[in-house]
């Protein structure tokens, strides 16, 4: 025989010339075959076998390529069940079977390996040409499939692709569940390789320029503590540039502004981060040679490590304050101020009255703010309530850092003031007329505090936030918002609009207009986004407050759970959704069905 059957029930001897049985069931078609092998006449199907000339059956299982056989899918996938005469046959993927026998046969030595690989080629291309008997088990194997092909793998041009779009656009993809941020931090990539670890640094310093974003950004940042990419920050950070010799600056600088980003939105989070700026200033007491790039970067260094400590101080009031138990539930600690909630008193005034932008007697007056707690377990009495609530407490969340931040600078206390930015030495350049803005005002910055800031990557004095200008240490003052910043880096100049009087109130501010270049303005940035804001107060201020009007009143006053349908639906509203399941040149007829 040219060919030695090597499967299952049989043994050679390495030399071709007997074929002598194992171990055998019975079957009727087992038995036919045995007689065929031992007749001295060969059946036709060993005929088939012996003959030069192979037959059909023998010629499609020698084939070299199989026709039904997927080679990205493996054997157990594509055949898990066989059907046989003595029952079902179980194939246990790649199980090593010596040179191709099964079980308890006999292996073939080394001289019948041409031999036995044909056999086992053959052996394979019959079985996977077998259908599977199980329908059960195609549907589960597809399913293997799909899940595993559905996790792409992690790659570095995902980022690299990322960094020629907008930070909207970045952010966006970053929260997108296909991007699989959670995995790229944790990628041992991300702790081995600087490249990785230098596009995500980037990326993460794209998305925090997003202005209104806030919520957004902080589901970003709050799964970088205790991942590889710490990790791999930490390494990089003391490591130097292989041509300047000197550390990367760039990079330490990138990553020092996601921190401040990351200390300001989530400062509870920021233990796993303090090992790296302890690393980052014991570096840069090693350098010898300070330059400019050594400057800033050191700057914004000295501001993160000031907000560390007033989180740790902060901490340590927070814990003094509970072993005295002076506070209660009805009070809330700031950093500054006192604020106590009074659930009991009416209303001093109409929240439809008040100011959005508070006046200079507000900021500086030593009176308690008027705040009620919102509800979170009962009922609002009426629309009134409900929204003089939410007036209030958003508007207190945007005017007490400023008031804050303000009285801090005025009583000189120590420590750095995270509530707003201080800008001296301002001067005026007066009015003009803009095409798009109207009448605005030019501001001229410091040279020397202002060319120290990369204006570019910065979110200061952004368009829309409010700033206050007084000359007389707040005894007079102006509000104005950012209008245009565009020449702020190559000219130091920025253009600002008057806020109008809102809600026919008088405004009681200085007027721009009899300020010239002679005087030295302070000017103060508020950190709270003023733009974000602004309209909604001023839509709380305008909802009606008659409860037959007001949306959603049932669910939101009263909290309901019945299932109220708009006035809109009626006993006979009827809709239609054919264009939305079938295709609109198709000749489908439809009906309505009533309930």
């Amino acid at each position: 025989m040219s060919n030695t059957r090597g499967g299952r029930g049989f043994s050679s001897n390495g030399r071709g010339s007997t074929i002598r049985p194992l171990h055998f069931r019975r079957s009727s078609t087992l038995s036919s075959l045995m007689q065929g092998m031992n007749d001295s006449t060969p059946s036709p199907l060993m005929q088939g076998m012996n003959d030069s000339t192979p037959s059909p059956l023998m010629q499609g299982m020698n084939d070299s390529t199989p026709s039904s056989v997927n080679p990205n899918v493996s054997r157990t996938q594509q055949n898990p069940l066989i059907q046989s005469n003595s029952g079902v046959v179980r194939h246990h993927g790649n199980r090593n079977r010596g040179s191709s026998t099964r079980g308890g046969g006999k292996q073939t030595n080394s001289n019948d390996y041409q031999q036995d690989s044909s056999v086992s080629n053959n052996d394979n291309n019959r079985r996977s040409s077998v259908r599977p008997n199980s329908a059960a088990s195609s549907s589960a194997t597809g399913n293997t499939i799909s899940k595993t092909s559905s996790q792409p793998a992690i790659r570095y041009d995902t980022l690299t692709k990322l960094l020629t779009k907008q930070p909207d656009e970045v952010l966006a993809e970053m929260l997108h569940p296909n991007f699989q941020f959670k995995r790229f931090l944790n990628d041992n990539r991300m702790r081995t390789k600087y490249d990785w670890i230098l596009q995500m640094t980037k990326l993460l310093e794209q998305i925090i320029k997003c202005v209104g974003s806030r919520e957004r950004i902080v589901m970003i940042l709050e799964q970088l503590p205790k991942t590889f990419y710490i990790d791999g920050v930490y390494d990089e950070v003391r490591k130097t540039d292989l041509i300047t010799d000197q550390l990367r600056f760039d990079f330490i600088k990138s990553f020092l502004n996601i921190s401040n980003a990351f200390l300001s939105m989530i400062p509870h989070s920021a233990d796993d981060l303090t090992k790296i700026f302890e690393r980052i200033e014991l570096q840069f007491t090693k350098i010898p040679m300070k330059s400019s790039e050594y400057e800033e970067t050191k700057r914004i260094l000295d501001e993160v490590l000031e907000r560390v400590n007033e989180i740790d101080r902060r901490k340590q009031k927070n814990r003094q304050s509970k072993t005295k138990n002076t506070t209660t539930n009805a009070t809330l600690t700031t950093t500054t101020n006192l604020i106590e909630f009074d659930d009991i008193k009416p209303p001093p005034d109409d929240y439809r009255q008040l100011q959005i932008v508070p006046g200079v007697i507000e900021i500086l007056s030593d009176k308690k703010t008027y705040l009620r707690q919102n509800i979170v377990n009962g009922i609002y009495t009426d629309p009134q309530h409900y929204l003089d609530i939410h007036f209030r407490l958003l508007r207190e969340d945007f005017v007490g850092p400023l008031r804050d931040g303000i009285e801090q600078y005025l009583s000189k206390a120590e420590g750095k003031n995270f509530n707003i930015r201080i800008y001296e030495n301002v001067r005026s350049l007066g009015p003009r007329l803009s095409p798009r803005n109207g009448i605005v005002y030019d501001l001229y910055l410091d040279s020397k505090m202002a060319s120290r800031i990369s204006w570019a990557n910065s979110r200061r004095l952004i368009y829309g936030n409010l700033l206050v200008l007084t000359y007389d240490q707040f005894q007079s003052c102006a509000f104005v918002t950012v209008e245009d910043r565009s020449r702020i880096e190559k000219e130091f100049i920025i253009s600002v609009k008057t806020l109008e009087n809102l809600n026919m109130t008088e405004q009681r501010q200085s007027d721009l207009d009899e300020i010239d270049f002679s005087y030295a303005l302070t000017m103060i940035e508020t950190m709270t986004y003023f733009e974000a804001y602004r309209p909604v107060l001023t839509a709380l201020q305008s909802i009606n407050i008659d409860e037959s009007s007001f949306p959603l009143a049932p669910f939101l006053l009263k909290l309901t759970n019945e299932k109220i349908p708009p006035d809109y639906i009626t006993p006979t509203t009827t809709y239609d959704f054919t264009p939305l399941l079938v295709d609109p040149n198709s000749d489908v007829k439809t009906s309505v069905i009533n309930p």
